[in-house]
């Protein structure tokens, strides 16, 4: 998909789930390329809980943002669909963290780090989510279903 395609789609996946997002001003998709700004990214937010920032980079490696803790870094092909999941929460779960974390956690009980994952057609995103205190991505995160 071309940079115009995925940002028509990021705003019409926004829109039908009742986020519409919010171009950054100094990235405003709608306007002629400026040669200056060849290299920047262009932002896409979405407010709202969970709030998230999409960066489109230039080369086809895009990065979401789940609020200020979790970077997912996708592929232009699969942006679009991580955000939609992660936006209705449909394809997105949490689990107990693999490797010493993970184990360690299981062993003592606590959840203390999350991971969210969240499936695509033909990938699975991963992240670890710290627990933040008073942080409402926690609240959000309890909604979400828990996968092994």
């Amino acid at each position: 998909m071309a940079d115009d395609d995925v940002l028509r789609h990021l705003h019409a996946t926004g829109a039908a789930l009742g986020r519409p997002p919010e171009p950054v001003p100094e990235a405003d998709p709608w306007e002629p390329d400026d040669p200056l700004d060849a290299h920047s990214a262009v932002v896409v937010v979405f407010t709202g809980l969970p709030h998230l920032r999409v960066h489109l980079h230039d080369d086809g490696e895009d990065a979401v943002h789940l609020d200020t803790y979790v970077t997912f870094d996708v592929p232009r092909a699969h942006t679009v669909a991580v955000v939609r999941a992660l936006l209705s929460g449909q394809g997105a779960y949490t689990r107990v963290p693999g490797g010493m974390v993970g184990a360690i956690s299981r062993r003592l009980g606590l959840e203390i780090v999350e991971e969210l994952a969240v499936d695509v057609a033909g990938a699975t995103y991963a992240q670890a989510v710290p627990w933040v205190p008073a942080s409402p991505l926690n609240g959000w995160l309890a909604g979400l279903p828990r996968r092994p």
